[in-house]
């Protein structure tokens, strides 16, 4: 008797550890696909890096690209197939000695894309990176241009005509910029006599020089003061994206620089 209970003890022992075994053969079956699903994802995201590397190579027109080269970034000459307005553009900027920065063409379907898809072209560190230049107006301002226009010597918060600079995902706060040309006018103007709004394309063209999608702060036809949001200046890294001058060109510069170089004024002018 004594030895078929020690015969059914080591049946149960032996199919106990038959089942430890099956459990460690499941879990080690797993393991082996979870390990190769691990490495699949891994091939798969190089694949697509690759190809996000192919597709800028193939969007982003090298012909007059100006970049920083060497340890501190000195951007090289333009490129003799370079348009004129990027020589002009490239010429001012390194005139005030900035050398890190860059002026590289778009797709044409740029502005027919998101801002995922635009960061994609220029390698902007974020969309909160890309930004755009707009001339406002003072709507109470009653001169017509080119009247309004600042002239030498004059206080040029006294003009009628504003550049703003703010990022795509901002939107413009019109009290904000009215404010600011009140405390810099010294409270002389009433704040009821200066309403800002985007200035018409004409305008805005006579102005600059420049066409929609165009405007640029640099080699302007004619100078107006210069704004540029507080939020611009916080990005990290330090480099931002703007229009340079043709639709389907950009340039990129460290906003420090910019706003040193070119007495760039700051301020919260967006929501």
């Amino acid at each position: 008797a004594a030895a078929m209970v020690d015969g059914v003890k080591m049946a149960e022992v032996q199919a106990l550890q038959e089942g430890v075994l099956r459990s460690i053969g499941r879990a080690e079956e797993r393991l082996v696909r979870l390990l190769a699903l691990e490495e699949l994802a891994k091939r798969q995201a190089a694949i697509l890096d690759a190809v996000r590397k192919v597709e800028r190579g193939i969007f982003i027109d090298t012909d007059g690209f100006t970049a920083p080269v060497g340890g501190e970034g000195e951007a090289r000459e333009c490129d003799k197939e370079a348009s004129e307005v990027h020589r002009r553009i490239h010429s001012e900027i390194t005139s005030k000695g900035i050398r890190e920065f860059k002026i590289c063409r778009v797709p044409s379907d740029y502005y027919d894309r998101d801002l995922r898809f635009r960061r994609g072209c220029l390698e902007a560190h974020s969309i909160q990176h890309l930004c755009k230049s707009m001339v406002m107006e003072n709507t109470k301002d009653e001169r017509e241009y080119p009247a309004g226009l600042p002239e030498d010597g004059s206080d040029p918060w006294q003009s009628k005509y504003f550049m703003v600079i703010v990022q795509y995902v901002s939107k413009l706060h019109a009290e904000k910029l009215r404010d600011l040309i009140f405390d810099k006018r010294g409270g002389t103007t009433q704040r009821k006599k200066i309403k800002m709004r985007l200035a018409s394309e004409s305008v805005s063209q006579a102005i600059t020089g420049y066409a929609h999608n165009a405007v640029t702060p640099f080699a302007c036809k004619r100078r107006i003061p210069t704004i540029i949001s507080h939020h611009i200046t916080n990005l990290r890294p330090d480099f931002f994206w703007m229009g340079a001058g043709e639709v389907d060109l950009k340039v990129g510069l460290p906003c420090t620089a910019f706003v040193q170089e070119f007495g760039i004024h700051v301020t919260d002018c967006t929501y």
